[in-house]
Order: C-alpha cells, then sequence, then structure tokens
C-alpha cells in the first residue's frame, strides 16, 4: 500500500507541474494580450485541479493557498470582467507562490510559511473588492450558464421556527465536469444535518431548448438551522463555485411551472469537436523506459555498423541483393532513431515559463521593470538535455537583469523605455537547437571587463586581446563585475559553470554585443545519444567529425597551400585565407608536419563564424555513430567531446569542431 500510494503522490506532482505550466502561460497571454473568457478558464479549472490532489493527500497549505486564489479569479470568471495590469500582476505573483508551495508539499512540509502572507492577502483584496457585487449578480441577475434561481415550483412556507431555513441548489455545468456527484452530497447533507432534500424536474425546457451541457435539475435543501446556505456551503468544501445556492423567500407563493430559457448566445459554450476526430491519447512512460530503448537502438546501430564492415571485408560489394538489404536495414535503423529520439525529446516550453518566472522574480528583487517575452517554444530538445539547461538559462536571465538592463533612471537619461526588455529565442538550425537570449541594456564594456581581469590576475598586464577575447574572459572562474556578493551574483561561478555545463552538452556559447544591448547564443545538438559523423583516418588512427559541422571536403593541391607567418599554413579557397589545422597533430599521433599535398580538407565553421580547415589523410566513410560520453578522468582532453565504438569493435574520438 506504501508503495501504491507513493506512486499516486508522484503522478499528482507531475500533474501539477503540467497545471502550472498552463496556469503560467496563460497568466502570461492575460500580461501581455489580455487573453479571453477561455483564458481565465483555464487558469481557473488548473488552480482547482491542483487543489483537489492536494486535498486527497492532506496537504493544507496548497489547498488553502488554491481556495483563495479561486475565489479571488471567480470574480472575474463569472462576470467576464477584465482584469487590469494590477490585478494581473497579483494572480502572476501567486502562481509564483503556487509553485513555491507545491515545492514545499513535495518534499514533504505542508506547514504554510510567512512569506507567502502577502501573495494570501492580495488575492484575497481582490476578492473582497467586488463580493458584495458578486453577491448581488448571484442572487438577482447572475450571468452564471445555470441561469438566476427562481423557484418555479410550489413550496409549502418555511416553519415558524426560526432555526428551520431552506435553501435553493442547483449545479452548474463545471460540478458535473469535474465529476462531482449530487446524490453522495446529499447523503452527507442528511447524516449529518437530518436535512429534508426535494428534487424538482418540473422545468424540463422543451426538447428543442434543450441542451446537453446545461443542468436541468434542482433542489430544495431545508435545514434544522438558522443559515441553510453557510451550512451547505460548509460541506461543500471544494466545490462551492461550481453550484449556485439561494434562500427561498420567507413567503415563496405558488406559480406556474415555466420552462427554463436556453442557453443564450453570449453564454459559455461547451468545447466543440470535430465529427470523425478523437482527441490524442497521452500515457506516462518512466523516462528510464526510454533510456533503455534509446541504448538498445544505439546497439542496433553498431550492428549496423558491423554488418557492413563485414560485407567489405568479406569482398561480398557485388553482391547487389545483399548491398540492397543492408541499404534497407540502414533505412529502417535510421526511422527507428528518428521515432524514439522524439518519443525521449519535449517542447521547450516549460523551461521557458521557468525562465519568464525567475526573469520577473528577479526584476522584482532589484527593482527593475522589465518586460519579457519569448518565441520558438514549441521547439523540440532532449529531455534530459532541458533538465540539465535548466540552470544554466535560469543563470543567464538573472545575469541579463542583473548586468544587462540598467535602472529605470539610467535608462530615462538614456532616452529609453524605462521598462528593460529580455526576449529568449529558440529554433532548429541545421541538426542542432539555437538558443539566443537578448537584452536591450548598455552593451558590455570591453574596457571595463579587461580592467576587472587584469585586476584579479586572469589576464597579464602586457597581454594584448581582440574585443572576442574579452568577451570571453567573463566565462573565467573567479570573474565578475559585481562590487559585492548578493543572493544575485558576485562570486565570480556562475558564468564559468553556465558555460562548462554547455560544453558537456556538446555545445557552444557565443555573445555579440553592442550599445544597443548584448546577446547569448547558445547551439546544442538535438541529442546526446546518436549523430551522423564522417569516418576520417589520419596517422592510422580512426576520428569522428559531426558532419553538420562540415560545410564542404576539399582535397589539397600544392597551390593552395599558403605559408603564414610563424610557420602556420593557409588554405585559399574563393579569395578566402582560411588556417589548417592538422588533426595529427593537436590529437598528439605525430608531428603532423608531413607534405599537405594530396591531404583532404574538412573545411568547418567555428563558432564566431570564421572558418578552419581540418587536414586528414583520408575518407572512410560517413555514418551514423552511437555517442558514448567519456568518464571524469577523460573529460579534460582538448578538441574532443566523446567517443563511439566502431563496427570491428575499436573505439573512435569524436572531435570537438
Amino acid at each position: 500500500m506504501a508503495d501504491q500510494f507513493e506512486e499516486f503522490r508522484t503522478s499528482f506532482f507531475d500533474e501539477c507541474d503540467e497545471h502550472l505550466e498552463k496556469l503560467t502561460e496563460n497568466l502570461g497571454l492575460l500580461a501581455t494580450t489580455g487573453g479571453t473568457d477561455e483564458t481565465i478558464h483555464t487558469v481557473f479549472r488548473a488552480v482547482h485541479s491542483i487543489k483537489g490532489g492536494a486535498a486527497a493527500f492532506g496537504m493544507d497549505a496548497l489547498v488553502t493557498f488554491c481556495h483563495d486564489f479561486e475565489t479571488a479569479l471567480e470574480t472575474f470568471r463569472s462576470t467576464g470582467a477584465a482584469m487590469n495590469p494590477d490585478q494581473v500582476s497579483v494572480f502572476i505573483r501567486a502562481a509564483d507562490t503556487l509553485s513555491d508551495i507545491k515545492g514545499h508539499a513535495q518534499n514533504g512540509d505542508n506547514t504554510f510559511e510567512g512569506r507567502w502572507v502577502g501573495s494570501l492577502e492580495a488575492l484575497k483584496s481582490i476578492a473582497a473588492q467586488t463580493s458584495k457585487t458578486q453577491m448581488h449578480d448571484s442572487t438577482e441577475s447572475s450571468p452564471d450558464p445555470s441561469g438566476p434561481i427562481t423557484p418555479s415550483h410550489t413550496v409549502a412556507a418555511q416553519d415558524s421556527n426560526p432555526d428551520q431555513t431552506a435553501v435553493v441548489f442547483r449545479p452548474k455545468p463545471e460540478f458535473f465536469e469535474f465529476l462531482h456527484e449530487p446524490v453522495r452530497f446529499f447523503r452527507r447533507l442528511n447524516d449529518d444535518h437530518s436535512a429534508q432534500i426535494v428534487a424538482h424536474l418540473d422545468t424540463l425546457p422543451d426538447w428543442n431548448a434543450f441542451s446537453p451541457t446545461q443542468p436541468i435539475a434542482e433542489w430544495t435543501i431545508s435545514l434544522p438551522s438558522s443559515d441553510a446556505e453557510n451550512t451547505v456551503r460548509d460541506l461543500l468544501e471544494f466545490c462551492d463555485d461550481y453550484v449556485v445556492l439561494a434562500p427561498l423567500p420567507e413567503n415563496p407563493v405558488a406559480a406556474t411551472p415555466t420552462p427554463k430559457p436556453a442557453p443564450q448566445a453570449n453564454e459559455e459554450k461547451a468545447p466543440t469537436q470535430t465529427v470523425g476526430t478523437k482527441p490524442p491519447t497521452t500515457i506516462r512512460v518512466d523516462l528510464e523506459k526510454i533510456d533503455r530503448l534509446v541504448n538498445l537502438i544505439g546497439e542496433l546501430v553498431i550492428n549496423n555498423s558491423v554488418l557492413t564492415e563485414l560485407i567489405q571485408d568479406k569482398d561480398m560489394s557485388q553482391d547487389q541483393d545483399l548491398l540492397t538489404g543492408l541499404e534497407h536495414f540502414q533505412q529502417l535503423t535510421r526511422d527507428i532513431q528518428e521515432s524514439v529520439m522524439t518519443v525521449r525529446s519535449q517542447p521547450i516550453k516549460s523551461l521557458f515559463l521557468r525562465l519568464a518566472r525567475s526573469a520577473r522574480e528577479t526584476a522584482q528583487d532589484l527593482n527593475k521593470p522589465i518586460n519579457f517575452s519569448f518565441s520558438g517554444e514549441q521547439t523540440d530538445l532532449d529531455a534530459n538535455t532541458v533538465s540539465r539547461l535548466t540552470d544554466p538559462l535560469i543563470h543567464l536571465i538573472r545575469n541579463a537583469v542583473d548586468h544587462g538592463i540598467e535602472c529605470a533612471e539610467d535608462r530615462r537619461h538614456a532616452g529609453k523605455d524605462p521598462t528593460g526588455r529580455i526576449q529568449i529565442k529558440a529554433a532548429h538550425v541545421s541538426g542542432r537547437v539555437n538558443i539566443s537570449i537578448t537584452d536591450d541594456g548598455s552593451g558590455i564594456d570591453h574596457d571595463r571587463i579587461l580592467g576587472i581581469a587584469r585586476k584579479r590576475g586572469l589576464v597579464g598586464d602586457t597581454e594584448v586581446l581582440t574585443n572576442a577575447q574579452i568577451r570571453q574572459l567573463i566565462f573565467k572562474p573567479g570573474f565578475s563585475t559585481s562590487a559585492e556578493v548578493s543572493d544575485i551574483s558576485g562570486r565570480g561561478v556562475g558564468l564559468n559553470i553556465v558555460e562548462q555545463e554547455i560544453l558537456e552538452l556538446g555545445g557552444h556559447i557565443d555573445i555579440q554585443t553592442s550599445e544597443a544591448g548584448t546577446t547569448f547564443s547558445i547551439s546544442l545538438p538535438l541529442t546526446l545519444a546518436v549523430l551522423e559523423g564522417m569516418v576520417v583516418k589520419t596517422e592510422d588512427n580512426i576520428i569522428v567529425l559531426p558532419l553538420e559541422s562540415i560545410s564542404e571536403t576539399l582535397t589539397i593541391s600544392s597551390d593552395r597551400v599558403k605559408r603564414l607567418d610563424k610557420g602556420n599554413d593557409a588554405i585559399l579557397l574563393r579569395q578566402e585565407v582560411i588556417p589548417i589545422v592538422r588533426a595529427a597533430e593537436i590529437l598528439g599521433y605525430g608531428d603532423g608536419r608531413s607534405e599537405l599535398s594530396d591531404q583532404v580538407a574538412l573545411i568547418i565553421t567555428n563558432t564566431d563564424g570564421k572558418r578552419i580547415a581540418v587536414t586528414v589523410d583520408e575518407i572512410i566513410d560517413q555514418r551514423q555513430v552511437v555517442v558514448k560520453p567519456l568518464t571524469k578522468d577523460l573529460n579534460c582532453m582538448p578538441y574532443i567531446s566523446s567517443a563511439t565504438i566502431m563496427g570491428d569493435g575499436k573505439i573512435a574520438l569524436i572531435l570537438d569542431p
């Protein structure tokens, strides 16, 4: 039973994350575009779903906060009133608080912390501002889809006993949408309060006015209590927002049954579904199972290489049927691998929503008005990569708010909008995922960076650096432009960790800056499991280069080689001078000073847009290879990102472009 309980609990928190993502996304729409009625309904459903699950697990702090969150939202949901910017800000902060409370509950702490009180009081203030109007609407001219309560049936006058009161109970559509049952509730009322409950079905509408999405039944509940309405509300607990309650008048009169009005055009409509279509069906799968499937695909790729080499070694390359079968097998392997990678990937949207929250929190801490936006949130990335990318991107966002964006007063003096802008984008480019974080601050001061680096001993006093090299200094351990250590910055480790994490993910990071702002650009592989590689040989050693990094290949002729200063060589290609890097030399396979003529040059584009020519002895093949990460002891090897197993069982290093 304990294992089953923990399984349900884990599932609840997984669902919480999904609801919080919807909540944050739709509150963002309210802040930027004003949203629609459905936007508020979606926000309300997300909060309610969290509350219902939290109640089942006894998470009191979460339940209490969600209940007041719902109460404040109900004002806008039931009346269709628009939120002003201050109210939207209250709900956005409340969503952040809700996420915090959820995190504490997940760690076993269900107490309500004092730092959450401010957000709770702000929600109560919104609810209190319009509570009288809401009560007036619900009893006289309620816009609720169920229609106002005007009892059309004959009800006996209430007993003269002042402690005996009655209330009319009518469910809203949401009452049934969230699977609440009136009968179960009535049984509890009867057991606890000896209630008398009468159902009234004499107001059934005409068949042509009948709507299957609108409740048509209502009940009269009589209780030995002076306040039947509040007694009923107390027992409803978490679904009181989904019913309309109104006390009966003291002297009700008999009335002729009249049909209920048909739903009006401006009422909330049930979602429609196109005939012949079905919503997508999803299941939850443990990531470990997908990882095992990925590993098996890797073994399949390796076996594919083994078969290919066996056919070459056995001199069976003339067997056309065999080659055709092998080609089909290779294509099938590729299709399976791509399908599995799709299952393993997820949109980067959830990460972007976390970044938006981090930007808001940092801006509030620093008292800087910030407008945060993002695009490309549906870009897919490996789930493990998304997880490991979270902390580096959060640090870059906080860095942009702290160091990139000036304070409002300085921006005014510079003729800028006092509200700073930070934008994050993601897109698939040439088999990789590119992510950029851009701020509209004053840019990086190269002289100041260089001065701080020299003061901290990171650069020699006489050393001359280009602006690109100066910008890379901010990734050095111990570098910081903050004079004091704070909760946000000052320790000189953040950006160094950012760079290291991105490098370990097989990516790279670059910086562009000007007086109009700064952009951090990150490029990452779609997956760390399998890549398209160019298999080459140098000094009898096999190495692999990522195919997507190679723009072209050519055989070097002596008339193309140009000798530069300090003994370095370059290739002249279409009036462009491209420096030569000998693969054998940088990998320690030899001095690499053999004649360049008749060697093969692989033209690679660096992160800064410059091109280099990596020379090897020959190109062996182009194939998919399984990426095997290096151990920590070998992870410091320069120019090497990982390794792979070839078809003959030997290990080949994968070059880092």
